[in-house]
């Protein structure tokens, strides 16, 4: 038997014998330090991976959670945006190949055309995207506003709830697990801007928001001043506070608060690297005592690679410190593995990823028209 923590806050429970499978979606050390004999194993790196198809060529998947669960984009029966067609739907997508079809607040007549995303997505599932707004709808927006899109909520099955941006024309683009959800919109004046929402509302960002982690970090993007200055990619603090981003250092967060980096890993909170407290908070002042057998990465710092990588690019990571790298040379795409530093080639045609979990699926496709793929670790 395994017992099946669901990332901390959400419960355990005991699941039978398919260790291989059940056991990836264990959380490793980094998550409770007393889990390591009921991970052990699940940290090796994967030998080779199965592909699964999701939906149908139309589909684009662009978030994914612990648990493999995928939200998306598709035209449920291929047709495109055209009148008589079903249009542009979300998804939530189960590996077993079930799957919500999220048809947003459209009528699907010629006039009101279905046209929703889903664009993140929680361990628990709880959707997140965006709709445009049926003919007549204003969702309490002004009506010279109102046609435009709206953010929703979907908790399950094919819902979507409209969520109270304070702008207008509002794309949710993440939630976590403790349900807080970001995103971007324009205000009154088309000036585009960011929304934070949580249990006591949605407040506004200056920056558009694109990405949230479980530890209320937000990745936003803002337009450059008048001036053609002090635009750029921004980290947000949940006490408010925000760093820009380098160059180097690429959109996309963890739950410990790594990002990419051209030549490694960008370290926006302090974490032992290497060794048995390996992606645990630390202190560099205590760096024995904190990572008595690793290393204590400063926040603000970024650890190189180059090492190991040699002059593949770094691409999505995960939690554990697993990154998607490709090698522009020869197009093929690696996974890193962290805890052991190797490198497994992924035998996979990918001509686009759209994300990496903990549990080290993966899912991305092409651009000839195939249906998208989920790869999934053996």
């Amino acid at each position: 038997m395994v017992v099946l923590y669901r990332g901390g806050t959400l419960g355990k429970e005991t699941i039978g014998a398919d260790g291989a499978i059940a056991a990836r979606v264990c959380k490793c050390a980094y998550d409770d330090p007393n889990n390591v004999a009921r991970c052990e194993g699940v940290c090796d790196c994967p030998t080779s991976f199965t592909v699964t198809n999701i939906l149908n060529g139309t589909a684009f998947p662009l978030a994914m959670n612990r648990y493999g669960q995928v939200a998306g984009a598709w035209f449920p029966d291929g047709g495109g945006a055209c009148c008589g067609c079903q249009g542009k739907h979300g998804f939530r997508w189960n590996p077993d190949g079930s799957y919500d079809d999220i048809p947003g607040f459209g009528t699907g007549t010629c006039q009101d055309l279905y046209n929703a995303y889903a664009d993140g997505i929680n361990d628990f599932g709880t959707v997140v995207g965006q709709s445009s707004n049926p003919t007549g709808v204003c969702f309490g927006q002004p009506i010279n506003l109102c046609y435009g899109e709206r953010a929703f909520v979907s908790t399950g099955g094919s819902s979507a709830t409209p969520i109270p941006t304070p702008g207008f024309n509002a794309s949710g683009r993440a939630i976590n697990n403790a349900n807080q959800v970001v995103g971007d919109e324009v205000d009154a004046a088309n000036n585009q801007e960011g929304f934070f929402c949580d249990g006591s509302g949605c407040v506004r960002l200056t920056m558009a928001a694109f990405y949230l982690n479980n530890l209320g970090q937000i990745l936003g993007y803002l337009p450059s001043d008048p001036s053609g200055s002090n635009g750029g990619w921004y980290l947000r603090e949940p006490d408010g506070t925000t760093v820009a981003l380098a160059d180097d250092v690429f959109p996309f967060i963890n739950d410990v608060g790594q990002l990419p980096a051209a030549t490694g890993v960008y370290y926006s909170r302090s974490l032992c690297s290497g060794g048995s407290q390996a992606q645990r908070p630390c202190d560099p002042v205590r760096q024995g005592e904190d990572c008595p057998d690793g290393e204590c990465v400063a926040a603000g710092t970024i650890k190189s690679l180059s090492g190991i990588l040699g002059n593949r690019t770094t691409g999505l990571i995960n939690s554990r410190g697993d990154m998607l790298v490709s090698d522009s040379g020869t197009g093929e795409q690696f996974l890193y593995c962290n805890g052991n530093s190797s490198l497994v080639r992924i035998n996979v045609s990918l001509d686009y990823d759209s994300a990496l979990n903990d549990t080290r699926h993966i899912i991305g496709g092409t651009f000839s028209g195939a249906p998208p793929l989920f790869i999934a670790p053996q």
